[in-house]
């Protein structure tokens, strides 16, 4: 696969004539990965530490130890999963720091612009559906959507081949006008290996944190870059 490159408006307006639906991530992606990051590496490990009696550190270690166990795999991104592990109502610890759910810069007007030009807009995330719903009732951004679809529906993680099948199955799209956006090289080499046209990486998820380097595929760093 050749390097990427950083996405210019002169490169992002040539595609924008071939695209016709568009998947977008959600976490990292259009929200802003501060969020999800604190709360498994912050908020976590502070309450579980709290109820169970644990101290800190073993509390950290213990979440940590999960995280890596099953990082990329559906465990992972199940709420279920995590309260039925740790004993603990994980959608309500959410909920307690949802003020600290945002938007990434220029998202509104990126999915306005969408809109107004007709594209197909797919919200297709990895997050559980009780995520989902969390965040679309803090961030009102469901209206721009076509169709809201979690990962959990199929039982695979986008970073899975076998996900994209099914999801094919799904929804009706023809693959070489179809753009994915995401903040997960795995997740994009796997749409790629799929045949989805056009796969662009975002290379901030976490506003907190610096600007990731070029990787191997078409990148940008904020959605003013890459208006339709």
């Amino acid at each position: 696969m050749n390097k990427g490159y950083q996405l210019t408006s002169s490169h992002s307006k040539s595609s924008w004539a071939m695209i016709d639906t568009v998947l977008l991530d959600m976490d990292g992606t259009l929200l802003d990965l501060h969020f999800d990051n604190y709360f498994w590496l912050n908020w976590l490990p502070k309450k579980l530490s709290e109820e169970k009696h644990l101290s800190l550190e073993a509390a950290e270690v213990l979440v940590d130890g999960l995280v890596q166990k099953y990082r990329g795999k559906m465990q992972w991104y199940c709420l279920d999963y995590w309260s039925e592990s740790l004993g603990m109502d994980i959608p309500l610890l959410k909920r307690q720091i949802a003020h600290k759910i945002g938007l990434r810069p220029f998202v509104k007007e990126f999915l306005e612009g969408l809109k107004q030009q007709g594209k197909k807009v797919i919200l297709l995330t990895n997050s559980h559906p009780a995520g989902v719903k969390l965040k679309l009732e803090t961030v009102p951004i469901a209206s721009f959507f076509d169709e809201v679809v979690s990962s959990h529906e199929f039982g695979l993680p986008k970073e899975d081949a076998k996900f994209w099948p099914a999801f094919k199955n799904h929804l009706v799209f023809d693959q070489s006008k179809t753009l994915l956006i995401d903040d997960t090289e795995s997740v994009l080499a796997a749409a790629k290996n799929f045949g989805i046209g056009f796969c662009w990486y975002v290379r901030q998820p976490d506003m907190a944190k610096v600007v990731k380097p070029i990787g191997q595929f078409p990148s940008f760093t904020h959605f003013d870059e890459v208006m339709p």
